[in-house]
């Protein structure tokens, strides 16, 4: 019963870990080629992460003092994407005044609007802190034996899809980093309330 049991976890931990680098692999993979090599990038990343996290936070208190938007989704949604909008655009004029005033000591640069690997860096921080905290809880029950499947697609688990739409999730959000970066240096409100 033992051996059993000791097989069954050991397949919990292999669906944990290959979901995780489904969800987070192409991210990693990012982060080690082009972001790792550069200690501004990893601070961009991280930075990004960050304010991802308060608006994420910023929206959820909004939502837990307003009572009546608790009943309708579609104002929670709302929410949500005006509160991380804010915080992409908080972000950003947080790194062009660090950018000016590092300009103005020093010639390096951080943040400049052709580096792409800076606005990646700052995607994929606001990605990886999404998917996280998307499927974190989710894919720590995998590591106990056997897997969830849901009524609605019974050939998938519910883990394998939770990954797949973490992976997405991640790439959406540098997407729109790089849509956001590219209207707010030109000052394009069209192409910035487009990104929303």
């Amino acid at each position: 019963f033992d051996e059993k049991l000791a097989r069954a976890y050991a397949m919990g931990l292999l669906l944990f870990l290959g979901c995780s680098l489904i969800a987070l692999g192409p991210a990693i993979v990012v982060f080690l080629i082009v972001i790792s090599p550069n200690s501004n990038l990893v601070i961009l990343m991280t930075l990004s992460a960050f304010v991802w996290i308060c608006s994420i936070s910023a929206a959820s208190i909004i939502w837990t003092i307003l009572p009546p938007i608790q009943n309708f989704l579609i104002f929670s949604i709302f929410l949500g994407v005006l509160c991380q909008e804010v915080g992409r655009y908080a972000y950003y004029q947080l790194c062009a005044a660090a950018e000016r005033r590092v300009a103005a000591i020093s010639s390096q640069k951080l943040f400049t609007p052709n580096n792409v690997d800076s606005i990646l860096a700052s995607g994929l921080g606001f990605g990886v802190a999404s998917a996280l905290v998307r499927i974190g809880a989710l894919l720590e029950s995998s590591l106990g034996p056997g897997t969830s499947y849901s009524a609605q697609c019974s050939a998938m688990s519910i883990y394998l899809s939770a990954s797949l739409h973490a992976c997405v999730l991640v790439a959406l959000h540098v997407f729109l980093m790089v849509l956001a970066v590219d209207a707010y240096r030109g000052r394009q409100r069209l192409r910035g309330a487009a990104g929303v």
